[in-house]
């Protein structure tokens, strides 16, 4: 038999439940007389009932403790009984408190959402305010003290004021002080008992004797209000104070490795939340990097990642870092900035990695300009992802109110004479008004904001090869993808508000119509010349020349791209503003002029290109199809796929198809082409279908391929630090980060002349693979790592035993081998040889504490189930 627990007040409900079997065989015993008695402190019985177990073996019972019983220890009686059977009597524990304090301790392990809560075995201090007469107690083993042990004379309260301080043990291990920089395991507002987590509490009694607690100061306790709810942050003075009458006063503590683990979860579920990208990256962003506290002292301000040791370094140890102290810790937001601040450079770093990105130089504040845009870009990211997860959290948006780069200080023209594309916090103030989130309260969803910021970054490394670099380039894709954005761009990044200039509003490098038409163009960097139909924007200006700069422009029909010299001058990528439904529904047209002939492309409108004389183009649609229909000076094609289109004059069109169905049409005939079929178009005439062959393709030099951008060998997924040398059968992996990969790609190893292995990607523009290595054998090894066949690294690695690590280990092993000889020799030759026994070695030790603990499990869940 059992009870739901050995603890219980007045007027609390006690669970009794049990199972009737037979010693012999454990069978069970239905119809049994089962009688309960329960008897009180002063070993009076209080109740007694009979009861009759079921077709299991099963009875339950329920007994309400009354509002005057006698506090101490109880006794339950419990007897079975049944003819043919000897009796049996169990007898079980309890003890019968008043209102109690119960401390409990929230662990947090990583990936889990919700904490396992378990009694904390604490010191409690309690200080009378009047008089400051000091007692110390020690919680019980389920957490709790009376009330009235510690407000009273052990039986009743006592009316008064008190502080109450919670003093959990120390943890002097020099990896948990190396780590967290204090001894302390829960946050604390300073040095000494008098900072430890602690309350104020006053303590009175109402006219019909109810026990009231109120509390109006609280620091680093997590205390349960009358409505059941833990209240998270500092209870203040005259604010937020809780009240509890007749209630229990629950307490709860959360340890700083908890907290930290807290921290790296919410960042994990948000990026789960925001379906960035897949699990395995999510955990190398949330758990990957290490922490290390308490580093103040040799010049670390806030906070600073140290990529050699893959470890963040903070100013603050640890107990006071997770402090809710108003002076440091959560509640200032410089520190929960800081921590989730560098996990932002993480989500850029794994999810949208760029080797080639000018992440050098120096920056000494979000409203000072950095040493170049594409570090202000990479900071000013960071400064708006501890907003993102703040925002999203439900609950730490409590500890700390941010400030969302609103004010004075980012806006304007800067005195240093730099633009805010320099400056990190005029950046994420353009994003957060861009995004819509410049109010903490506006509805928009916090995860699909860093959804929209990654995939257009996708979409710019789809079309350019690297995700973008600078503010500038974001908003060019952003404003592509989205052209109904265009007048809010110009507001927020105006000379009044965050003066982030933008290429693409210049009439000299890339034009903006006011009023958009039904298609867009992003135009890579080439030797092309666009001219306009209709003055763009406010200006007069009816041509763009493109050679260096990315660019992005609104399309009238009538609108063309004129080559400036022959050979490649462009990839243009068309979408529609009303038939495109994703990010990845565009059309695509890589052109190149002829040799002494000017290349021409027109925007006819309506899903359909013009492409002149003396212009090859290489059109194919990803995700979508906008363009549908291609005139030449001779023909029609209505295409579905890819195609490559030769105009070589007024009447000769050659038309390849690649992929899909092509229909070509001439006044007077008209063919469908399939895939890998070509044709000549000459006036009317449309030839006969023949083969595609083995002719250069001409376009694939301009694509951007997949790359293996970073290769480490280490012994931990966790904490990727560079070795080359394992022990004989250490973990050892080989972790690939590659980029512009595809559905599809294949990634394939051989360790030294095995049998290779592969994977097939999954993902699309990043993709991370881990290969493990073979560490069974010593020696040398080598691993090719091949990419869509092509061999891209070769990797040497080697393996040592254990036992030979080192010459001096070697040496020092020898000689001892040698000492045991002769020794033994020495013994045997004096004639005192003989066999020695030896004693046999002890059984392997049985780990009590285990059984014990699985056993209580087993004994809880089968309470439970009885119980309902």
């Amino acid at each position: 038999a059992y009870t739901e627990k050995n603890t219980y007040t007045r007027n609390e409900l006690v669970g009794i439940a049990g199972k009737v079997r037979d010693p012999a065989d454990l069978s069970d015993v239905k119809d049994a007389t089962v009688i309960i008695r329960i008897f009180d402190a002063e070993n009076k019985m209080v109740d007694s009932t009979s009861l009759t177990s079921d077709e299991y073996g099963v009875f339950t019972y329920v007994y309400t403790i009354p509002p005057d019983a006698v506090l101490g220890d109880w006794r339950i009686e419990i007897e079975a009984s049944k003819e043919g059977y000897t009796s049996a009597t169990q007898v079980l524990s309890m003890k019968v408190i008043g209102l109690y304090i119960q401390v409990m301790r929230e662990i947090y392990e990583r990936s889990f959402r919700d904490p396992h809560i378990e009694p904390f075995d604490v010191t409690i201090k309690v200080t009378r305010i009047s008089s400051g007469a000091t007692e110390e107690y020690t919680t019980g083993s389920d957490g709790t003290i009376p009330l009235a042990e510690i407000f009273g004379d052990g039986q009743r309260v006592e009316e008064g004021s008190y502080i109450v301080r919670i003093i959990p043990p120390e943890n002097n291990n020099p990896e948990w002080v190396r780590k967290w920089g204090t001894t302390h395991i829960v946050p604390y507002t300073g040095s000494g008992e008098t900072h430890a987590p602690r309350f104020e509490v006053r303590v009175s009694l109402s006219l019909t004797g109810e026990t009231i607690l109120e509390i109006d100061r609280s620091f680093n306790v997590i205390l349960r209000d009358s409505s059941g709810a833990f209240i998270y942050d500092n209870i203040r003075r005259g604010s937020n104070k809780i009240q509890l009458v007749n209630k229990p006063l629950e307490i709860r503590l959360r340890t700083i490795d908890s907290w930290e683990n807290y921290l790296r979860n919410t960042i994990y579920f948000y990026l789960q939340s925001a379906r960035v990208t897949q699990t395995p990256i999510i955990e190398r962003v949330a758990y990957g990097t290490q922490t290390s506290y308490g580093h103040g002292g040799e010049g670390v301000v806030y906070g600073e990642f140290r990529p050699d040791i893959n470890t963040i370094l903070f100013e603050l140890d640890a107990s006071k870092f997770f402090s809710f102290d108003e002076l440091y810790g959560l509640a200032v937001s410089s520190t929960l900035n800081t921590f989730i601040h560098e996990f932002g450079h993480q989500v850029k770093e794994n999810i949208l990695c760029d080797p080639g990105a000018n992440l050098g130089g120096e920056h000494w504040g979000d409203h000072l300009p950095c040493s170049n845009v594409e570090l202000a870009y990479d900071e000013g990211f960071a400064n708006l992802f501890p907003i993102l997860v703040t925002d999203w959290s439900p609950m730490l948006h409590k500890y700390v109110t941010w400030h969302r780069y609103d004010s004075s200080k980012y806006k304007g023209v800067c005195p240093e004479g730099k633009t805010g594309n320099y400056i990190e916090g005029r950046i994420a103030g353009l994003l957060l008004n861009l995004y819509g989130i410049a109010d903490p309260n506006s509805g928009v969803s916090r995860a699909d904001v860093l959804h929209d910021f990654i995939e257009a970054s996708r979409v710019f490394q789809r079309m350019v090869g690297h995700p973008p670099r600078s503010i500038d380039q974001f908003i060019i894709i952003k404003h592509f993808l989205d052209p109904n954005i265009l007048d809010s761009i110009r507001e927020i990044c105006s000379r009044d508000n965050y003066d982030i200039q933008l290429s693409f509003l210049d009439p000299l490098r890339g034009v903006m119509r006011v009023n958009p038409s039904d298609a867009m163009a992003f135009i890579v960097p080439a030797n092309i010349r666009i001219s306009f139909t209709q003055p763009v924007g406010g200006y007069e200006y009816s041509e763009l020349n493109s050679r260096e700069f990315v660019s992005v422009t609104t399309l009238l029909p009538g609108d063309s791209f004129i080559s400036l010299a022959p050979g490649y001058d462009a990839k243009i990528y068309i979408r529609g503003y009303s038939a495109a439904s994703s990010y990845m529904d565009w059309t695509v047209i890589e052109m190149k002029g002829h040799e002494n002939k000017v290349g021409k492309l027109i925007y006819l409108g309506g899903g359909r290109m013009f492409v002149g004389e003396g212009t090859t183009i290489h059109l194919s649609h990803i995700g979508g199809r906008f363009i549908e229909t291609i005139e030449t000076p001779n023909t029609i094609i209505t295409l579905h796929s890819e195609v490559v289109i030769c105009v070589e004059d007024n009447e000769t069109t050659i038309v390849e198809n690649f992929r899909g169905l092509v229909n070509v049409n001439t006044d007077s005939d008209n063919l469908e082409l399939y895939t890998g079929y070509k044709t000549s178009v000459e006036g009317d005439e449309i030839g006969e279908p023949q083969r595609i062959g083995s002719e250069e393709i001409w376009w694939e030099e301009n694509l951007t391929k997949p790359e293996i951008v970073r290769c480490i060998l280490t012994k931990d997924l966790d904490n990727l630090i560079e070795v080359r040398n394992f022990r004989e059968g250490e973990n050892g992996y080989i972790v690939l980060n590659l980029i512009n990969v595809e559905y599809g790609d294949n990634v394939t190893w051989r360790i030294d002349d095995e049998t290779p292995l592969q994977r097939i990607i999954q993902e699309r523009n990043n993709a991370t693979v881990v290969v493990e290595l073979d560490t069974s054998t010593r020696g040398e090894h080598k691993v090719e790592i091949y990419l869509n066949g092509e061999l891209k690294e070769e990797i040497d690695y080697s393996v040592s035993s254990e036992e030979y690590l080192t010459n001096v280990m070697k040496a020092v092993i020898i000689a001892v081998l040698v000492l045991v000889l002769v020794t033994t020799l020495s013994y045997l030759l004096r004639g005192r040889g003989g066999t020695t026994k030896y004693p046999p070695p002890p059984p392997p030790p049985t780990n009590q504490l285990e059984h014990r603990i699985s056993h209580g499990q087993m004994r809880t869940e089968k309470f439970t189930s009885l119980l309902t």
